[in-house]
């Protein structure tokens, strides 16, 4: 069969504008939307975008939306060693960071994704970085001796197929856990801590609105520092409380402190 009659027949299944003739050949004009591919990768830099600026609901749901594209084993039914040696392995390793980047959202997030983790881990037993998430998912859902029994399993498989010792990083989590060092989700939950509220709060209006103007100058990925001045008694901390409490319930509010994620 020749090239002319494979071109009329993907014509045929694909459309009439998908191939379009040059005088260097065939050439195919595939967009985001038309190709699966082009669609996981251009999801795939989104997320990592959200999830740098710190927005893991948007990084949670691209995440899914780009794992949903992946339908199996990558050009499984083509027989091309060039194909499967080239361009297999990026896509492969591309899906792993994508994975990744998932579960880390899910964790940030306070979920704990144990199931999809084990299906990983068993997937890809080599992977530490599914092992670390697994560890620390089943330690944040009171189950400490789970997370030591997968430690196990893990040191075992890497060094009978390796003859290499967990990396530093997973050597590091499994002893805060022993240590107890990390909490339980139901420990995590932080309260605001904001005093109630001052009754008799009144005017401000222009002192709100450039407080709301200096937070919402933010990129997302630093944070705004804002010093109040004036003399005794002038309402300092009653302008402070109520601008607090007003951008509380919107999440605006963050607590620092070292965390497993």
């Amino acid at each position: 069969m020749d090239v002319q009659t494979y071109v009329i027949r993907l014509r045929r299944a694909l459309g009439p504008d998908v191939i379009s003739t040059t005088p260097a050949g065939y050439r195919l004009d595939a967009d985001v939307e038309s190709l699966d591919l082009l669609q996981f990768r251009d999801l795939a830099e989104q997320d990592e975008a959200a999830a740098a600026a710190g927005d893991d609901e948007s990084a949670a749901r691209l995440y899914d939306d780009a794992l949903r594209l992946w339908r199996g084993p990558v050009l499984v039914d083509v027989d091309s060693g060039a194909l499967h040696r080239e361009d297999v392995p990026p896509l492969v390793e591309l899906r792993l960071r994508v994975s990744e980047g998932w579960a880390d959202a899910q964790l940030r997030r306070g979920e704990l994704p144990v199931a999809e983790l084990q299906r990983l881990t068993t997937e890809h037993p080599l992977h530490e970085r599914f092992w670390e998430q697994l560890l620390l998912a089943l330690s944040r859902a009171g189950r400490p001796a789970e997370a030591a029994a997968a430690y196990r399993r893990v040191s075992t498989l890497l060094a009978d197929e390796l003859g290499l010792d967990p990396s530093p990083s997973l050597r590091q989590l499994h002893e805060a856990i022993r240590a107890g060092e990390v909490s339980s989700a139901a420990s995590q939950v932080v309260p605001h801590e904001l005093s109630a509220a001052i009754d008799g709060f009144t005017g401000r209006a222009d002192e709100l609105a450039q407080l709301a103007k200096l937070r919402a100058s933010s990129d997302g990925t630093s944070t705004v520092v804002v010093a109040i001045e004036g003399t005794g008694g002038v309402g300092k901390t009653s302008l402070a409380l109520r601008f607090a409490r007003d951008i509380a319930h919107r999440g605006c509010l963050a607590t620092s402190g070292r965390q497993w994620s």
